[in-house]
């Protein structure tokens, strides 16, 4: 088809016709046909055509093809060749070949059972013959096409004058190396497909960051290797695709604008944090839709009015035994029949789209309202998803192709839509179904405010009923610096409450106990039980009893009181004012048992006090183990809402400027409080929930009756008292008149030896009743060894009692090593008392019982006041009395002595 006809003779009635005349007619026709095949179907090798390789056969399997020149290459059964021959200087010139001498070897193979002529032999002979391998060589299909001159004319006849057109379609074997000079080279959009770069988007891998410039570092790093990749791929998108893209870019190759384009918003996020995750989305953005346009050429290869000379008499099928498809010629569908002539109008689209993200990316700055837009997910198409707020408006216009051929580029979905006066849902999306949307962009937030950010998308969670939650963490690692104090209330701050509670109610009842107190101490000095004198109370010598009890009990009410004003504050304040609170428990406890401590001569514990209580009571101290374990857990979760610790927590946090469905949008801020970037997680990750809780007071359990609470303790006389007028009454009313009474006796006795002794000098022997003592004096003794007794056993009881200090316990430790020592003395003298008499003790007599009940009391001794008292049995006289000396002995050798 190097020329075409273009017109044909219209005969008319009894014309003669000529050879021009008639041969118009058929070459018009001709053309024509070819050109319909060629033009409007399409050229190369439609289906079949396959070579193969068995037992020395070669089998070309049935299929057709159509060259460049327009001629249809059918085979209508798989044909088996057995024989070949060498395609030599004799056969038709065919260029693509070569002329003559310079033509390739080529071997012709002969069908199996056709007639040949010439020198054919068998394939197996094919690697003797030409010293090649078979199974290396390419199967070309030829249609060989030449004039036979048949002219028989005589001088007289020329009936069979003219020409035959003879078309002989030929498979002939060529070396591999010569496959280059017959394969086609159609500059088809799956070419170009393929000699693009692919580009993979580099994934920031953030595991930790403590500042906006740790977080840029880590996606700068990714934009920059991204940059690198398009600076690298973009250029050849011009040099291999302009055959189908020139038409697009009036001004030519639009490479260089492009590069320049990325080398400056390179060169402004280089020293710059603030929205570099945006660029590394529209970095991203680009290589998406680069990747798209590349995607949408592969399988594209239709050609418009393929050039006549690329393959015009052959169709290369492939080699003999392995074949490639650079050994065969491909299909080249004419637009008119193509199926994909679609996929390069998206092709050229995408191109366009490229050059508009390239030239339209704007940071947008200064404060921007927050706004959702529902959109699709990074599984579908970047065209199907909403625009980004980082595009100029107009950019609509060219997003989505789909959009674009209905003409309703106005139903994107963007930030912007008001700005380009969007259409339908896209004109307000959340009002609309949200359904089929997985997906929402977040946009607007970024240099704002965290609070004032959380409240307007807290707000539009909640009025638009959204199905996403958000929450906040500060990029930094100084817990302290976060800007507001969650309200948390755990199990820990119930318990808390509780021991505050305890202790409330326990001052109620040392303020009670404390006047209770007092009154007693008032009421006992009135009633003359207890002088109003220091020394009655054990208290300061310079204050009376009265005084000491007015003073106690008033710092005991003050302190008692303004610690239970702290104690039933809520947690909150209790943490503001507890070195108050502290202060205040410690001083009336001090005072409450500097009360009972300066009164304890004239106090008998008669069971455990709201003071004795409180002082022992160790449940204080579980305030401050509780506000330190608090202290420890508050701290654990502060550290939760920092940057690192939430990526520790949650490695799957990515930005994608906005959150799936049923996800997490996480607002980064900085220590200025200002949002600098946003990660999402895919799954619900709520901050802590801030507790709000009513501390209410708790009731006093019904259990203590008051009774208890005030009459702990009795006001008595103090001990000394008590004994020194027992002393004083005994010794009015029983000792002196009987020390009278025995006196005169003892005088008369005295008188009465001194008589006896004269006349024992003039008599020879003398008998006399033995002097017997007497019983009321005896009696003296055991009272007095009674009372001692008694006061050993106070002394001891005293020391027994809980919640007494140390320094109490040493004035009672004093206290009763004096009335041992003053039991000792008692002991000894009741057995000299009956040494004295003058006989020996007879068992049942009241001496006898005397000296028991001395010995009984030994028991009370402690070691060193008991070998006082036996020093003392040891130097009462026992001659000639041996039953007085073996009580003496029993008395010292009993048990427990």
């Amino acid at each position: 088809m190097s020329s075409i006809s273009t017109g044909y003779t219209v005969f008319e009635k009894d014309q003669v016709l000529t050879e021009k005349q008639l041969n118009s007619v058929s070459s018009y026709l001709d053309d024509q046909e070819r050109l319909t095949r060629v033009s409007l179907s399409g050229v190369g090798i439609s289906c079949g055509l396959q070579v193969s390789l068995a037992a020395n056969r070669v089998t070309v399997s049935r299929g057709i093809g159509v060259t460049t020149d327009g001629d249809l290459a059918r085979m209508s059964a798989n044909t088996v060749y057995d024989r070949f021959k060498e395609y030599d200087l004799a056969a038709p010139d065919y260029v693509p070949f070569g002329v003559g001498p310079a033509r390739m070897p080529l071997f012709e193979l002969v069908r199996e059972g056709a007639q040949a002529t010439g020198n054919v032999y068998p394939l197996g002979e094919f690697a003797s013959r030409t010293q090649r391998t078979l199974g290396t060589m390419v199967a070309t299909l030829l249609m060989e096409s030449y004039e036979a001159d048949e002219d028989l004319c005589s001088g007289t006849d020329c009936d069979n004058l003219g020409k035959t057109v003879v078309n002989t379609p030929k498979v002939l074997l060529l070396d591999r190396s010569n496959v280059s000079r017959l394969k086609e080279t159609f500059t088809t959009p799956d070419r170009a497909a393929r000699l693009l770069t692919p580009v993979v988007a580099d994934r920031p891998s953030i595991t930790a960051a403590a500042s906006l410039n740790d977080l840029a570092v880590v996606y700068r790093t990714a934009c920059n290797g991204i940059h690198a990749k398009l600076v690298a791929a973009l250029p050849r998108i011009y040099t291999h695709g302009s055959g189908f893209l020139a038409d697009l870019f009036p001004q030519g190759d639009p490479t260089s604008l492009w590069l320049e384009k990325l080398a400056s918003l390179q060169v402004s996020f280089a020293g710059m944090g603030t929205g570099i995750q945006y660029y590394y989305d529209f970095l991203k953005d680009v290589v998406e839709t680069y990747e798209a346009f590349r995607e949408r050429l592969f399988g594209e290869t239709t050609v418009c009015c393929p050039d006549v000379g690329v393959f015009p008499k052959h169709l290369l099928l492939g080699g003999v035994a392995a074949s490639t498809p650079e050994d065969r010629t491909g299909y080249y569908p004419a637009p008119a029949a193509s199926m994909t002539t679609e996929q390069l109008r998206h092709a050229r689209f995408l191109a366009q789209k490229l050059h508009t993200l390239i030239t339209m990316f704007v940071l947008p700055t200064g404060t921007l309202p927050v706004r959702v837009t529902p959109s699709l997910f990074e599984d579908q198409s970047l065209e199907e998803r909403a625009i980004p707020y980082y595009y100029d408006a107009n950019i609509h216009r060219t997003w989505s192709y789909a959009r674009g051929k209905r003409g309703a580029e106005a139903t994107c979905y963007s930030y912007n839509a008001a700005q380009y006066n969007a259409q339908g849902a896209a004109a307000s999306p959340l009002t609309a179904q949200l359904g089929r949307f997985p997906f929402f962009r977040v946009e607007g937030h970024l240099g704002g405010n965290v609070e004032t950010v959380m409240t307007a998308l807290q707000a539009e969670i909640r009025n638009r009923n959204l199905p996403f939650i958000v929450r906040s963490i500060m990029l930094g690692t100084d817990r302290t610096r976060l800007p507001r104090k969650r309200k948390r209330y755990t199990d820990m701050h119930r318990l808390h409450h509780m021991v505050r509670q305890e202790l409330s109610h326990q001052m109620d009842d040392v303020i009670s106990f404390s006047s209770t107190f007092k009154n007693q101490v008032f009421t006992a000095v009135d009633l003359g039980q207890v002088r109003d004198i220091p020394e009655d109370g054990q208290g300061t010598p310079a204050r009376t009893v009265k005084e000491t009890a007015t003073q106690k009990n008033t710092a005991v009410n003050a302190k008692a009181t303004g610690a239970k004003s702290q104690l039933v504050k809520p947690y909150a304040d209790y943490q503001t004012n507890k070195a108050v609170l502290k202060a205040d428990m410690r001083d009336a406890m001090q005072a409450a048992g500097e009360f009972k401590y300066e009164l304890g001569n004239a106090v008998k514990t008669e069971f455990v006090t709201p003071f004795d209580a409180y002082i022992g009571n160790p449940h204080h101290w579980w305030l401050d183990w509780l506000d330190e374990e608090i202290s420890l857990w508050e701290g654990g979760e502060d550290d939760k809402l920092l940057f690192n610790k939430f990526l520790t927590d949650n490695p799957g946090a990515e930005h994608f400027a906005g959150v799936v469905r049923g996800g997490t949008f996480v607002l980064v801020y900085d220590l200025t409080n200002t949002v600098v970037a946003d990660f999402m997680l895919s799954y619900h990750c709520p901050e802590p929930v801030e507790q709000v809780v009513d501390e209410k007071p708790l009731p006093r359990p019904d259990i203590k009756p008051g009774w208890i609470v005030t009459n702990g303790i009795k006001v008595l006389p103090p001990v000394q008292k008590y004994v020194r007028e027992r002393l004083d009454i005994f010794r009015q009313e029983a000792v002196d008149p009987r020390v009278k009474e025995i006196v005169k006796p003892t005088e008369d006795y005295f008188r009465g030896i001194k008589e006896s002794f004269e006349i024992i000098v003039k008599r020879p022997a003398l008998t006399a009743d033995p002097i017997k003592i007497p019983t009321n004096y005896l009696e003296m003794n055991l009272r007095e060894l009674e009372m001692t007794s008694e006061r050993v056993d106070f002394v001891r009881n005293q020391l027994l009692e809980p919640g007494i200090t140390e320094t109490v316990k040493t004035r009672l430790r004093a206290d009763l090593t004096l009335a041992q020592q003053e039991l000792a003395a008692a002991i000894s003298t009741t057995a000299r008392t009956v040494s004295t008499s003058g006989q020996d003790v007879a068992v049942g007599s009241v001496e006898y019982k005397a000296l028991t009940e001395a010995g009984q009391k030994m028991m009370k001794l402690d070691s060193s006041r008991l070998k006082t008292a036996k020093n003392g049995l040891l130097r009462v006289s026992t001659s000639g009395k041996p039953m007085l000396a073996s009580v003496i002995t029993n008395m010292m050798t009993m048990k427990g002595v």
